[in-house]
């Protein structure tokens, strides 16, 4: 494999990147989740074989996931919000904490040695493969007030920034929780 992408040159790579980006990017737009939670991973190994510095490969990697990560959510929002599964109300309440936490996140992926981080996101990885194949549900409970709410979204953004994740894996259940439909909490 380390032949194929250093001796490939750029066209080699372009395809690469470009099947990687429809194995993470078409089941991040239909459910909300995931593109990170494959990206991150795929890009650590990717960039190491490519002999990329070890020292940062988990932050180049966790940066590169939420460069490609904001214009897919970008588009993928836009076709939601097109078919009316936008709710603006909850968009509106999480958007400011998820940018707190998400400035947080950044901040926090810089002081945190690479390894260190890349156990992070190990745990966070198999914790949510666990929830999954568990199915579990978040309770439905009813709509909760605002401090829950900016915790909320500024825990989604912090973790989201810390890992590299768009959010949806985190912010999906939390909407479920407070009543919306599938469709319009993804």
């Amino acid at each position: 494999m380390e032949s194929l992408l250093v001796g490939s040159g750029p066209l080699g790579l372009l395809v690469l990147f470009l099947l990687l980006g429809l194995v993470t990017g078409i089941p991040a737009g239909m459910f909300g989740i995931g593109g990170g939670l494959v990206l991150v991973p795929v890009l650590v190994w990717l960039f190491a074989l490519m002999g990329f510095d070890s020292e940062f490969l988990v932050q180049t990697a966790i940066g590169t996931s939420l460069g490609a990560i904001i214009p897919t959510a970008m588009l993928s929002a836009r076709g939601h919000f097109l078919r009316g599964s936008v709710d603006g109300a909850s968009v509106r309440r999480l958007l400011p904490p998820i940018l707190i936490g998400a400035m947080l996140g950044a901040w926090l992926a810089i002081q945190i040695d690479g390894r260190a981080l890349g156990r992070i996101f190990g745990v966070f990885e198999i914790t949510i493969a666990l929830w999954l194949l568990w199915s579990v549900r978040p309770p439905t409970r009813p709509e909760a007030g605002r401090p829950v709410w900016f915790a909320a979204g500024t825990g989604i953004g912090a973790v989201s920034a810390l890992i590299g994740i768009a959010g949806g894996t985190l912010t999906t259940p939390f909407l479920l929780t407070q009543g919306l439909d599938i469709r319009r909490a993804i």
